[in-house]
């Protein structure tokens, strides 16, 4: 590489898998739910002989949680199993920028998701203009000598109509004999990483 000042991106999924991305006119095209897609950028870098570039990169798509809990009455909670629709694949992000076009609909099937603990997390790409995002949730619940399995079909309140980039939800539902209730959602920024020691070399 030449002696000059240079802009840097960088775009990764932080997953061990190797990504083909699709560029187009500056942006990444065809962009999946469930994956974790990190953006960085250093702008007006010197390169000159050999130059470490620190990158800090910064979580672009959307993480949401949900913590079960056991309501008044419940011995016993297990979540078994959680489906929720998602935000429509087919994201765009753009380069120069890092920002991924908010999805403005809901993806057409429902997607089963892992429960450990009675705690379900998941990574989707931005939602906007939306009220609500469709769950099902079955359960099996035991009150004194009674085991039964329930299920219920609700919507998380999307906070602000938006799920917003590099964001993360945490939402907190108490489990009833025959409803759920939902606590405040918890909202705060999805930390970022950065990585080190990346030399860049004049040639």
């Amino acid at each position: 590489m030449p002696v000059g000042n240079y802009d840097f991106y960088a775009i990764s999924i932080n997953s061990g898998n190797q990504e083909k991305f699709e560029f187009d006119a500056g942006k990444i095209k065809g962009l999946m739910n469930g994956t974790d897609y990190l953006w960085a950028t250093k702008k007006e870098i010197v390169i000159n002989n050999s130059t470490n570039v620190t990158f800090d990169f910064i979580h672009k798509a959307v993480a949401i949680e949900l913590d079960f809990i056991a309501g008044n009455g419940i011995d016993y909670l297990y979540i078994t199993n959680v489906q929720t629709a998602m935000s429509a694949d087919g994201g765009e992000l753009m380069l120069s920028s890092g920002e991924i076009t908010p999805s403005l609909a809901l993806s057409s099937l429902m997607k089963k998701l892992d429960v450990i603990n009675n705690t379900c997390r998941w990574i989707m790409l931005p939602l906007s203009g939306l009220s609500e995002l469709p769950i099902i949730i079955e359960a099996i619940l035991q009150k004194g000598d009674k085991v039964e399995s329930k299920r219920f079909a609700t919507s998380l309140p999307i906070v602000n109509r938006n799920y917003k980039a590099g964001t993360l939800y945490k939402y907190f539902i108490q489990v009833e004999a025959d409803s759920l209730s939902f606590g405040n959602t918890a909202v705060s920024e999805w930390a970022g990483i950065s990585m080190d020691n990346i030399i860049v070399r004049e040639q």
